[in-house]
C-alpha cells in the first residue's frame, strides 16, 4: 500500500529538514535558518524511492502568512497525488519541538486547528524535534516524568495521537541549510511507551505505530483565534504547573509527618495528573483529596476507613451502598455496619497508622 506522508508544522520544527532526510536526499525540500518566517510557503509533494509521496506543508505561526498557510495545508489534506488513487491512505505527522520542557503552545494550538477541520476518525502522529538525549532520557525513565510531560498535553490537545516519537537534537544541523539528520529516532505510544528505539528516519513513517486514516473531508482551518487560543494554553500549562507545585508540596508535608514514608511508592494519573500515594507495607492509597468520596452516600468499592467506636481504625471497601454502607475491612471474608465510616483522607489515615 502507498501512502500520502504529510508533515505539518510551524517554522523553525525543523520540518523540512525531516523530509528530506525521509527522502535520503538533500535539498529535497528547501531548509535552514530563515529570520523573517519559515521556508515552505505552500505545499510541496515529491515521489519517494519507494513509490510513497510525501507532502511539506507551512506553517501556521507566521502571522502575516497563516491565511495563505491554512489553505496550502487544506490543499495538501485534500489532493490526491498518488496516480490511480481515488482514496489514498495518509500518515499525518505533525512535527513540534519543546520549549522549557514542553511542547509549544503554538504547536498544540496548530494540531487542534488542523485535526478540527477533518472528520472524527482522522489519526495523527507527533514528531518531537531537537530534543536533547539528556532530557529524552530523563523522561523515558522516569514514570513522574512522563505524567508531568503528558498532563498540559493530554488536558490541551482536542484529540490524542496514536503515537509520539523523539528525534535527538543533531548539533551538527546548526544553522546548516538543506542537509540531512543523522540522529536516530525512539518511537513510543501516546503513553509514552517505547516501542522501538535506535530507527533511522527514513523508516519512521512505514512503521505500523505510525497509524494511517482516509481523509474523507477537509473543512476550512479556523485561524481568526489563533493567538487567543495559543494565550489561553500558556495560562492553562501555567495553572497546571503551580497545581502540580503546591499539590507535590502538599504530599510532602504529609509524608513528611507520616512513620515509614519511605515505603510509599508515588502513582499519577497520565491523563488527569491526579497524584495519589500506595503504601507497599500498609496496601493503602492516600489522596490530598478523597477521590471516591461521594458525599453521604458511599459507593460498592468506595476505599474508606471504618471503626467501632473507641476502637482501631481499618481500611476497606463498601459492599453495600448507601449512607450507612456495609464495608469490608482488607483482612476480613464479608462486611457489616460500622459506627464510623470515613473517606480515606490525610487525618484518619495518620490516625491508622
Amino acid at each position: 500500500m502507498l501512502y500520502q506522508i504529510i508533515l505539518i508544522g510551524n517554522p523553525g520544527s525543523g520540518k523540512s529538514t525531516i523530509g528530506s532526510t525521509i527522502a535520503k536526499t538533500p535539498q529535497f525540500f528547501e531548509s535552514g535558518v530563515s529570520w523573517a518566517s519559515g521556508k515552505t510557503k505552500k505545499f510541496v509533494s515529491k515521489t519517494l524511492s519507494n513509490g510513497n509521496y510525501i507532502i511539506d506543508t507551512p506553517g501556521l505561526e507566521d502571522v502575516d502568512l497563516r491565511e495563505k498557510a491554512s489553505q496550502e495545508i487544506k490543499k495538501a489534506l485534500s489532493e490526491t497525488v498518488i496516480p490511480d488513487s481515488k482514496s489514498p491512505m495518509y500518515k499525518i505527522i505533525f512535527v513540534v519541538v519543546l520549549e522549557a520542557g514542553r511542547i509549544r503552545s503554538e504547536d498544540v494550538v496548530t494540531i487542534n486547528i488542523v485535526m478540527k477541520a477533518l472528520d472524527e476518525h482522522a489519526k495523527y502522529n507527533i514528531v518531537i524535534n531537537k530534543i536533547p538525549e539528556k532530557t529524552l532520557t530523563q523522561l523515558l525513565d522516569s514514570d513522574t516524568s512522563k505524567s508531568e510531560f503528558l498532563a498540559p498535553l493530554n488536558k490541551g490537545l482536542k484529540c490524542t495521537p496514536s503515537s509520539i516519537s523523539f528525534i535527538p537534537f543533531d548539533r551538527a544541523a546548526i544553522e546548516e541549510s538543506n542537509i540531512l539528520l543523522v540522529s536516530r529516532v525512539t518511537l513510543c505510544n501516546n503513553e509514552l511507551t517505547v516501542i522501538e528505539k535506535d530507527i533511522s528516519l527514513d523508516d519512521l513513517p512505514l512503521k505500523d505505530a505510525i497509524e494511517s486514516c482516509k481523509v474523507t473531508y477537509v473543512n476550512d482551518l479556523e485561524i481568526k483565534d489563533y493567538n487567543k487560543d495559543v494565550e489561553f494554553m500558556e495560562n492553562m500549562a501555567m495553572s497546571l504547573k503551580t497545581q502540580n507545585a503546591q499539590l507535590k508540596e502538599s504530599i510532602y508535608n504529609l509524608r513528611a509527618k507520616t512513620p515509614n514514608h519511605h515505603n510509599w511508592i508515588e502513582r499519577r494519573n497520565p491523563y488527569t495528573g491526579d497524584i495519589s500515594y500506595f503504601n507497599v507495607k500498609k496496601n493503602l492509597e492516600v489522596y490530598e483529596k478523597p477521590k471516591n468520596y461521594k458525599g453521604p452516600h458511599y459507593a460498592v468499592d468506595d476505599r474508606v476507613c471504618v471503626r467501632d467506636k473507641g476502637k482501631q481504625w481499618r481500611v476497606g471497601c463498601v459492599t453495600k451502598p448507601g449512607q450507612n454502607p456495609h464495608v469490608k475491612p482488607d483482612s476480613w471474608d464479608e462486611g457489616c455496619l460500622w459506627d464510623e465510616v470515613k473517606p480515606i483522607s490525610a487525618e484518619v489515615f495518620i490516625g491508622i497508622l
